[in-house]
């Protein structure tokens, strides 16, 4: 198996890094929002973090550790086991806004 290597990954992302525990995270850009991806690996990832700002995920990604869910305010976390989640401080955030997911 390839290493993977933060270079390798800042091929297809903005800024990748290595948690403790060994697991990548990347942080990319998607069309409307960009991504804190998890687990990832040089074919794909296990799942994703969506930020409305590209300054919230990067946030995000330098203060995460890797435990629980990533700190800032993330609209959703889609893929890995646990599907798909909207984050309930986002929702709270959101007040009266209409939200489509």
């Amino acid at each position: 198996m390839t290493a993977i290597t933060e270079g390798a990954l800042k091929q297809t992302f903005i800024a990748a890094r290595q948690l403790a525990d060994g697991r990548w995270i990347a942080l990319g850009k998607l069309l409307f929002t960009t991504g804190l991806f998890v687990d990832v690996d040089l074919v794909g990832y296990d799942h994703r973090y969506c930020y409305e700002t590209e300054g919230d995920a990067r946030a995000a990604f330098a203060a995460w550790d890797g435990t629980g869910h990533p700190s800032g305010n993330w609209i959703k976390r889609k893929g890995g086991g646990g599907g798909d989640l909207l984050n309930p401080d986002f929702l709270k955030r959101a007040g009266s806004q209409t939200l489509h997911t």
